[in-house]
Parts: C-alpha cells; structure tokens; sequence
C-alpha cells in the first residue's frame, strides 16, 4: 500500500499569505499555523468553520468579524499538482493507495471539487473526520487498524520530517518528498514502473 500526505505531496499549498494579503512572511504564516491552537482543534474536527474563523483571526491579529475573516480565508486556494490524476489511476491499477492528511473541512472540499481521483483510494484518513493529527503515533496505528495491513507493506510519502520519524516509529517505511517529482522518483525506487505517466 502507499499512503499518501496531501498538502505539499499531492497538493500545492500556495502562498497563504500572499493569498490573504496578510501583512507577514509565508515563513511567519506558517509558523503560525502549525503552532495555532485553534488550527489543531479546526483540523481535529473539535470545532467549526465559523468557531475556527472567530479563533485564527484573533491569532493573526485581525480586527475582523468572522463573516469577513471567511472571505479572506477562502482566497487561499490550494490545488493538485499537474498530471496527479494520471499518477493515481496508474498507481491504482497496480496497489492499494490510501490518504493521511491533517487537514480541515474546508480545504479538504476544495481540493475534492477539483477531482474524482480519491475515489481510487482504498481509504481516506482525513484527520477532521478521524480525530486524529500526525505525527502523533495514533495517526499510524488507526491507519493499521482500519486497513488490516502490517507496517511493512506501507510506503508512507509525507513532506515533513516529523511525521516521518513518526510513521518509522510505527513501522512504516518512510520517505519525505516535496512534490510529484519527488513522489515518481521515489516509486520508481520502490520498483513501480511510472514510464506510461506524462508527469513521470
């Protein structure tokens, strides 16, 4: 099986800053996000859109209703990245593909508008749906237990090091990748043959 990370492996994440023409770095932005109470909670599922909006908004320091805070939120599209759909019905006909992405209900209908290629995943562990957020092992082992596959026959592709460490942990064999190139080179490592896919 290859259990997929979404954003920066499948999806590009933007530029949220930029996007929402906030007056601060993408480094900031992002360092803000990852560390943002209100975040976790949004992409744990423990709360919604317009709590989360109300939430981050006061974290980013933004006099702005929730209402208005949306609007700005929404300009910060995320997209799969070129030629994913192809790598995925490939991959597809050959092994099992699964998804682990920490990721909230919004930007998870985004990207599902954009393709019906995740309908050829096995499952989807979308963590506002399970309740559960990398790197914590937990992540790991409910994915475990819900596909009934050992540790070993899992390739994990994940953009952050941390989660990495943290599938190792578990079991899995990991590998950190920034983008569609990187995920073709390292399949292609693993003996899947990607000659027949435009992006590969």
């Amino acid at each position: 099986m290859v259990l997929f990370d979404l954003g920066g492996v499948l999806a590009n994440l933007g530029k949220p800053a930029a996007q929402m023409q906030l007056d601060m770095t993408e480094e900031d932005y992002w360092t803000l996000w990852m560390s943002s109470p209100s975040v976790h909670s949004f992409e744990l599922g423990e709360i919604g859109a317009g709590d989360f909006f109300s939430l981050f908004s006061g974290e980013l320091g933004l006099p702005e209703a929730p209402e208005i805070f949306e609007r700005r939120f929404m300009r910060w599209e995320l997209s799969l990245f070129p030629m994913v759909g192809s790598l995925v019905k490939h991959l597809s006909e050959q092994c099992d593909l699964a998804l682990l992405s920490n990721t909230n209900i919004i930007h998870w209908q985004m990207i599902h508008r954009q393709t019906d290629c995740f309908a050829r995943f096995k499952r989807l562990f979308l963590s506002f749906e399970t309740g559960y957020c990398k790197p914590a092992d937990n992540a790991f082992r409910h994915v475990l237990e819900r596909t009934s596959t050992s540790p070993e026959q899992i390739l994990f592709l994940d953009d952050t090091e941390q989660n990495i460490e943290s599938a190792r942990r578990t079991g899995l064999s990991a590998t950190q990748v920034h983008g569609i190139n990187d995920v073709s080179k390292v399949l292609t490592h693993h003996g899947i043959d990607l000659s027949s896919v435009p992006c590969c």
